[in-house]
């Protein structure tokens, strides 16, 4: 039987639920899990992960040499296929992979895609990242891209061949379709780190307005991040109308998704390039039946379907945004009609289940092909 292993840098910060759903959603593998750091393993994921180094020093070297330690060698050697997260990342998968002749996939998320290279260079881990991108691209089998404006991205700006990027849009669990539509609360949610291509910015300089028009509504923030303290002294003059919840277990985010009456993602580029894959908070709101508001941008435009299942406002005009979100707070007739198309869309495009056929598909693709 053909063994996965998935590999991710750490394991596993809350906000990427996205790779513990793909690996607990592997149903026709064996899988194995591989990182350079576990920190939570019993809280995260039912299975255990294994260690390739357990220091900085070590993942560095695993990186440049791709010697690894007796552990995870066995991992490899019981390995089909390797399948890493984030582009970036890969580089400290890619040597002992290569050096194995083990298929390799990787899939791009947004930073990784998007982010200018002087950007990418400034990250900690930056330098060994840029010196095997290239190697990687050129020995990855397949690139799986969460959004056609990620492909792009990899076409255009790396010169990733097209024919080796594969398109598989993240995917919502089945537990989100079962949540009731409407929410009697005036409630606002943004969740997100809180950096500058998220656009929590944006969302308070449109809440002043929003919160003249509508006194109840209620602004709650999920998230931390960098540009936090600027943030809640941003907000400090719309008093408790905002209010700042910091990091959040999936399951407390589930439930304010619940009590929502809309949801704002106004994600736009940041200077340094970087941007979005494909938002989980959209699929995962679109699911549980709440309307969104987004700019009208990137990837954002491959989610709602304009007049039916949400609002675009136009990037970066805090106005359009507060029009767009008073829209839906003024109506919770409204917000059901268009929470009922959302959940529909949904269900049609983005199920976890349908995306996760997809990408056994292109591990199938692969096995057979060297087989």
């Amino acid at each position: 039987m053909n063994t996965i292993s998935v590999f991710a840098k750490t394991i596993l910060p809350l906000s990427q639920t996205f790779v513990r759903d793909h690996i607990l959603g592997i149903q026709n593998f064996p899988v194995e899990v591989l990182t350079c750091r576990n920190s939570e393993p019993s809280r995260i994921l039912p299975m255990s992960a294994v260690e390739m180094g357990g220091n900085r020093r070590e993942a560095w070297l695993s990186a440049l040499t791709g010697r690894v330690n007796k552990d995870a060698s066995e991992v490899l050697d019981r390995s089909s296929l390797v399948h890493a997260h984030f582009l970036t990342d890969a580089a400290f998968v890619y040597a002992a992979t290569s050096r194995r002749q083990i298929p390799l996939v990787v899939t791009a998320h947004g930073f990784d895609a998007t982010a200018y290279r002087s950007a990418r260079l400034r990250e900690r881990t930056g330098i060994i990242s840029e010196f095997r991108r290239k190697s990687i691209i050129d020995y990855a089998s397949s690139i799986i891209c969460p959004s056609n404006y990620i492909a792009d991205c990899l076409e255009f700006e790396s010169n990733v061949p097209r024919g080796k990027l594969d398109v598989i849009h993240n995917g919502v669990a089945d537990r989100f379709f079962n949540h009731p539509l409407s929410a009697t609360n005036p409630n606002c949610l943004f969740v997100g780190r809180l950096v500058e291509k998220k656009g929590c910015h944006h969302l308070l300089a449109a809440w002043a307005p929003v919160h003249r028009q509508h006194p109840d509504a209620v602004l709650h923030i999920i998230g931390t991040g960098p540009d936090e303290k600027a943030l809640k002294e941003a907000a400090r003059p719309l008093g408790g109308s905002v209010l700042f919840h910091g990091a959040k277990p999936h399951e407390f985010v589930e439930a304010m998704i619940v009590k929502a009456r809309v949801v704002a993602v106004p994600s736009s580029r940041a200077r340094t390039g970087d941007n979005e894959g494909l938002p989980i908070i959209c699929l995962e709101a679109m699911a549980a039946g709440k309307p969104l508001v987004c700019f009208r941008q990137g990837p954002l435009l491959e989610t709602i379907r304009e007049g039916a299942s949400g609002l675009f406002a136009k990037e970066g005009d805090a106005l359009d945004l507060a029009d767009k979100i008073g829209f839906f707070l003024a109506s919770q007739e409204v917000s059901h009609q268009y929470g009922k198309s959302a959940r529909e869309r949904a269900l049609a495009k983005f199920t976890l289940n349908a995306q996760m056929k997809n990408i056994e598909a292109v591990y199938k693709r692969i096995l057979y092909a060297e087989a």
